[in-house]
């Protein structure tokens, strides 16, 4: 878990956590059909995540480069592909169904709202949606190249 991509997973997870915390905070789970999917999302890249860095922790598998086979390597890499596509998806439909008029969204702040205005936490989710799909990037971009290089 020292390495770049390890380090990458553990706050990938983190994020997961708190868009998870945080989507359902906004009532996601009964809001429109494209949030449920969302939190599903980040539900499930939490849950692998947590799986992963803690199965890393507690010694499961070899986790360490130099030890693991070449096949955990490249799960590890479909690992990040599939949350470089679920979070793609994420960081189009979270905004998407949270600020156009059309899906039933609010484009502006409302008038009047308090310091703690569910709007502002709809900007926190979709801007951190974007950072985890750069983690994501980043993750995969690491782990392609500890493939190639080591294959």
């Amino acid at each position: 878990m020292a390495t770049p991509p390890g380090l990458l997973k553990v706050a990938e997870t983190m994020l997961a956590l708190l868009l998870l915390g945080l989507a359902a905070e906004q009532g996601a789970g009964s809001g429109p059909p494209a949030w449920r999917w969302c939190l599903g999302i980040y539900c499930t890249s939490f849950a692998l995540g947590a799986l992963l860095v803690g199965g890393c922790l507690w010694g499961w598998g070899g986790c360490g480069w130099g030890q693991d086979p070449v096949a955990t390597r490249r799960a590890l890499g479909a690992y990040a592909a599939a949350g470089v596509l679920a979070y793609g998806a994420a960081a189009v439909l979270w905004p998407l169904y949270s600020f156009r008029e059309e899906m039933g969204g609010q484009p502006r702040r409302p008038g009047g709202c308090g310091p703690t205005c569910p709007w502002d936490r709809w900007v926190l989710v979709a801007l951190l949606t974007a950072i985890n799909l750069l983690a994501y990037g980043v993750d995969l971009v690491q782990t392609g190249r500890l493939v190639l290089l080591r294959a």
